[in-house]
């Protein structure tokens, strides 16, 4: 078939006609040109269905002679490989580091929050990308990605090789379900196959460490009241400090003391809804009335920033128990049982409440945590046990004021807790301070003191209904009185 008939000087001479027309340059590429005086170009074919096409590649002057030829040109190879040339192009990357940026912006900013988006972007350029993001996508290997994972694991960081596998085990299973790979090399790489362990934190707070706390933050230290009521607040409302973080005044209902947060606004990506207690409500008027406050944001920031950062709670209870820190206050917060950071406050309200007697499907509600592991479950079961997550926000702050005073008296020199107090209706011996005494005696003056308790707790003025909790309470006792 004839081609490049036409010249670029044959072209430029295209004048208008009273009918349009058409200069043929071959192989199925020709000009038409309008009375109007538009030039546009065009490519004739024959379709996968055999029937006449065309397509338009784009105006004259702006698409040149040479450049129409060169799309056209494309257009056949198209052609071959079975492509429409009229399809609209897919949107698939090359390389490793375009399909990370493809991956993130298409699905990863769906899942996340702002904070691991950018943890997420930081860790692979520095582990992965620096390494291999140059590379085609279709070229990675399994051995590969293998030495990358170990090469961060063995410079003594197990943790952050766990979460670039789980980071690359996501990305390239998106990668093969929209085919730009022929198949996940490392889609049934776990992490046991690399060594790597999960370190899962368990420390808690004991309640004669809350006591020491108490006591230590009603002294003058130097950290920041906001941080104070942060740790009491998470302690009494299992919030996240990401999620205290960035609280605004209007998210507090003050009548109805509820403080509701968006699915955008949690970790989980599911709205919550938190019952404030007279524990949580003490804290939270302290912060709304703070002369401090100069925006909505209850936790002020600080160098400009608008609300306090994530981090800002554990950076200065960390310095905290250091007694080598340059700080007045060093060591002002080491606790009997080692090091503690702020997440740990979180787990220590939820395990008081365990302790309390609450059911744990309710404190997973509390904690905004999915309850049932099968998804099919999870979707049929919406039920959100508002009424029992009130009763147990308020069992947890009735057992904080009984075992710390209310905060309002603290103020006042505090006083060592009478060690009854500590003890929880729990056979479990690590949360009581009577370790002297025998094992059978210990486990009768814990349900003693917990029927005790109980009782002080009826006689508040609350009036609230704690009839299901009372119950498990009482079968405990019932239990250990029976045992004896």
């Amino acid at each position: 078939m004839a081609q490049h008939l036409l010249t670029d000087r044959q072209v430029a001479a295209a004048r208008p006609r009273e009918k349009e027309y058409v200069l043929r340059d071959g192989s199925g590429l020709y000009l038409r040109v309008m009375p109007s005086g538009s030039r546009t170009w065009y490519y004739r074919y024959t379709d996968l269905s055999g029937k006449a096409a065309k397509y338009a590649l784009g105006s004259y002057p702006a698409r040149t002679l040479a450049n129409a030829r060169e799309i056209a040109v494309k257009c056949k190879r198209s052609l071959l490989d079975g492509i429409d040339p009229r399809s609209k192009p897919q949107n698939v990357p090359k390389t490793v580091n375009q399909a990370v940026a493809q991956w993130i912006n298409e699905s990863l900013k769906r899942r996340r929050n702002d904070r691991g988006i950018y943890a997420c972007r930081l860790r692979l350029k520095k582990d992965v990308l620096s390494q291999i993001g140059n590379n085609l996508l279709r070229t990675v290997t399994r051995p590969q990605i293998i030495a990358l994972l170990d090469r961060v694991r063995t410079s003594g960081r197990p943790a952050q090789a766990g979460c670039i596998l789980i980071d690359l085990v996501q990305m390239l299973n998106y990668a093969e379900d929209r085919h730009w790979i022929a198949m996940n090399p490392v889609r049934n790489l776990k992490k046991r196959d690399l060594d790597i362990v999960d370190v899962v934190r368990k420390r808690v707070l004991f309640p004669h460490e809350l006591v020491l706390l108490r006591n230590a933050l009603t002294r003058h230290i130097r950290m920041t009241n906001a941080c104070k009521a942060g740790i009491w607040l998470s302690l009494s409302t299992l919030a996240r400090a990401g999620e205290l973080a960035r609280l605004r005044v209007q998210e507090i209902d003050w009548e109805k003391r509820t403080w509701f947060l968006h699915s955008h606004q949690t970790k989980s990506k599911r709205e919550h809804l938190i019952h404030l207690s007279e524990f949580a409500y003490h804290w939270l008027c302290q912060l709304r009335d703070s002369p401090f406050r100069r925006d909505d944001y209850l936790f002020p920031g600080t160098r400009g920033a608008v609300h306090a950062k994530n981090t800002s709670f554990s950076h200065q209870i960390t310095q905290r128990q250091k007694k080598d820190a340059q700080i007045e206050d060093a060591g002002t917060l080491v606790m009997p049982n080692g090091a503690w950071v702020m997440h740990d406050i979180r787990r220590t309200g939820a395990t008081l409440m365990g302790e309390l007697g609450i059911p744990e499907e309710v404190i997973e509600k509390c904690l905004n945590h999915r309850t049932a592991e099968s998804a099919l479950v999870y979707t049929y079961q919406q039920q959100q046990r508002l009424h029992d997550r009130k009763a147990a926000f308020d069992l947890l702050s009735d057992y904080l004021i009984a075992l710390l005073g209310h905060p309002k008296d603290w103020h006042k020199v505090p006083q060592e807790t009478n060690p009854e107090h500590v003890l929880l209706p729990s056979a479990h011996t690590q949360w009581t301070t009577a370790s002297h005494l025998p094992e059978s005696d210990e486990k009768l003056l814990a349900a003693q003191v917990a029927q005790k308790l109980l009782a002080e707790l009826h006689q508040s003025p609350s009036g609230i209904d704690r009839l299901q909790l009372q119950n498990r309470l009482n079968a405990f006792l019932t239990e250990s009185a029976s045992s004896h």
